[in-house]
């Protein structure tokens, strides 16, 4: 009965997200952390219900509109980018654990969102085309359509953008709005509409952006409750401002000051205040009337805290312009010093350094006053004091000069200690990497062997007791020879599964992600059932170094089979641009084990040596929802190469 009450909460608290979207992002920042407060208190009950597919699904919606409208409250940057993507991690392994395709789309399209929204527009290309590849299997059309949306975005929104850039654009656009069209989506139509408008506003193409806007007017007319409403009001006015059309301009202008509230979430302060700033910008740089100018700057002022800085320096600027075209001197030099002092602040670090410089500077002068002083003092001084004096000054030099000699004395047994470290460490490298060679050797060898000789072997025996089976016709021995027939076969297949594991036939030419990818698929799924995931461009390695990768997944593998009594576990490797991250986890007992029961033999003793021996680091931490090893490895060394004929995919 809880499960049910809580389902229906979600179910209240998501209608409206396609036509009752203007509710939710117009909305004051008191109603709407009302709002995340009742949803807190929702995912709080759900957690506490048994698990399963319902509870999972209600707490992946519930976690889905809480971060819909966390992100939409007035908050600092920093706040944002260290929470950002907690919450469609969170969703994403809810997905996963339940074998949920739409869901696990949902949540590749939200950590796209997250991680485009901080600046890292590539990878969020690669999981929005996740996402797209899901739903083209599982169709949604609003997220399908979203992610088509948001792919065009993160090419519209690069730093520099290309020709090609702009064609990936409307390419994508035009795929949303197919599929919008096509179910009848009206809030990804205006999407599509009001999206191409702002791209081209970015590029400063006002006439060209205006149709878009134009052609959006009725559908906001019709649909009112769209969010889209404000923001067609906005742009229209700010378009028709810059192509010279004022009055027009301001029809739409003073309709959107009518129904527009900055004080209504995140994004409605954000559209209240470029509007501001653009009338500002109009007057002071096309029409040159510096009071209208002022009027609008101040009241975009009002709220400048909620600003980024950007924006601040921006304002200020603006400000010690119009000040200085109105003549009010005094005040053009006030915003002239918060503009510049706002600009400094945003190469903060090396302002500091500066000041630390200067600081340190006028300490030492101020040290080297004091002895001038002294010194002028010790001038002074009787003949006594003279010789006293200098007699002290031997001394300190004496003193002075023996420790220096201890110092040189000690750089030099410092030097030949370091020297000596080196000389070991290499030599104990070359040990290792002969040792390791000589491993891989042997394990060559010994597949072979196995796989030519004792699988020969097999063989022969196999049929000579097939031979033999036909010579007796005895009913007991025909028996017998059944009975050993399925041994052999299974000595066969050991046989050829452990030289497998010694040597992966075609390591070389296949990798290390297609090898672990076979050998995951053979394990059995009791009483563990593994998953392989992987994510980012695939670089490869040298043979060497993935066999030593492979080796030891291997090793953490048979580690979680014997000692974890887990129910799933997976295995991911993470394809960063620096560095490859290799991530083994399990749902199994973690830190509830007795130390008895830890998998700290040999096995994690010789993964850590392989891991030292490639210049990796592992690391393992438990916890009583299981454990994670982490296996990462920096390229900086390895003069590793993306693979640009690989995707990821998970």
């Amino acid at each position: 009965m809880k499960l049910l009450r809580s389902l229906l909460v979600i179910a209240f608290l998501g209608c409206g997200l396609i036509e009752g979207q203007a509710q939710f992002m117009f909305m004051p920042n008191e109603q709407r952390l009302h709002l995340l407060d009742s949803l807190t208190r929702v995912m709080q009950i759900l957690r506490r219900q048994p698990a399963g597919f319902p509870r999972d699904t209600a707490l992946f919606f519930a976690l889905d509109r809480y971060q819909y409208h966390y992100f939409d409250v007035n908050r600092p940057f920093a706040e944002i980018r260290q929470t950002m993507s907690f919450y469609p991690d969170s969703m994403y392994r809810i997905a996963r654990r339940n074998h949920w395709p739409l869901g696990t789309a949902i949540a590749l399209a939200r950590r796209a969102d997250a991680i485009g929204y901080l600046g890292d527009k590539a990878s969020a290309v690669s999981l929005y085309k996740q996402a797209l590849a899901i739903f083209a299997r599982h169709p949604l059309p609003h997220e399908e359509s979203l992610a088509f949306i948001n792919l065009a975005v993160c090419f519209a929104y690069r730093k520099n953008v290309t020709g090609q850039d702009w064609e990936k654009t409307t390419e994508y656009m035009n795929k949303a709005l197919v599929v919008a069209r096509k179910n009848n989506d009206v809030v990804c139509i205006h999407q599509y509409y009001n999206l191409m408008g702002d791209f081209h506003i970015i590029r400063k193409q006002y006439k060209q952006a205006l149709p878009f806007y134009e052609a959006e007017r009725p559908l906001m007319l019709k649909h009112r409750y769209l969010s889209g409403y404000r923001t067609n009001l906005a742009y229209l006015g700010i378009c028709y401002l810059h192509v010279n059309q004022e009055a027009k301009a301001w029809q739409y202008l003073d309709e959107f000051f009518k129904v527009s509230k900055s004080s209504e979430g995140a994004y409605a302060t954000y559209l209240h205040h470029v509007v501001l700033y653009e009338i500002s910008n109009y007057y002071l740089l096309n029409r040159k009337n510096y009071r209208k100018a002022l009027t609008y700057q101040l009241e975009y002022e009002r709220n400048l805290n909620e600003r980024p800085l950007f924006n601040v320096t921006g304002h200020y600027e603006a400000m010690a312009q119009i000040y200085a075209g109105l003549k009010l001197y005094e005040k053009a030099y006030q915003y002239q010093q918060r503009y510049l002092a706002s600009r400094d602040s945003l190469k903060l670090e090396d302002t500091e350094r500066r000041f630390s410089q200067i600081e340190h500077e006028l300490d030492l002068e101020r040290k080297e006053n004091q002895i001038k002083s002294l010194q002028n003092q010790t001038l002074q001084q009787t003949n006594k004091t003279q010789q006293s004096r200098l007699l002290f000054l031997g001394i300190t030099f004496l003193l002075l000069a023996g420790v220096l000699i201890l110092v040189i004395y000690s750089n030099r047994l410092k030097k030949k200690a370091m020297t000596s470290e080196l000389r070991l460490a290499s030599e104990r490298n070359e040990i290792d990497t002969r040792i390791y060679q000589a491993e891989e050797a042997e394990r060559k060898r010994i597949a072979a062997d196995l796989h030519d000789d004792l699988g020969g072997t097999l063989a022969t025996i196999r049929r000579k007791i097939a031979d033999g089976r036909q010579q007796f016709q005895h009913t007991q021995a025909h028996q017998v020879f059944d009975e050993l027939d399925p041994l052999i076969q299974k000595s066969g297949e050991d046989l050829r599964r452990i030289a497998h594991n010694l040597m992966p036939p075609e390591f070389a030419r296949v990798g290390l992600r297609s090898t672990l990818e076979q050998f995951i698929q053979t394990i059995p799924h009791q009483p563990t059932h593994f998953e392989f995931l992987t994510t980012g461009q695939e670089v490869k390695l040298s043979v060497d170094t993935e066999l030593t990768i492979y080796r030891i997944v291997s090793e953490l593998i048979q580690n979680t089979l014997k000692h974890a009594h887990a129910k799933r576990a997976s295995v991911q490797l993470l394809y960063h641009e620096n560095r490859l991250c290799v991530l083994v986890e399990d749902d199994g007992v973690g830190s509830r084990a007795k130390k008895g029961d830890e998998p700290d033999g040999m096995g994690l003793k010789n993964s850590n040596l392989r891991a030292d021996y490639i210049g990796a680091t592992l690391r393992r931490e438990t916890g009583t929802g299981g454990t994670m090893i982490l296996l990462e490895l920096p390229y900086s060394s390895l003069h590793a190469t993306p693979d640009s004929s690989s995707d990821s995919s998970d």
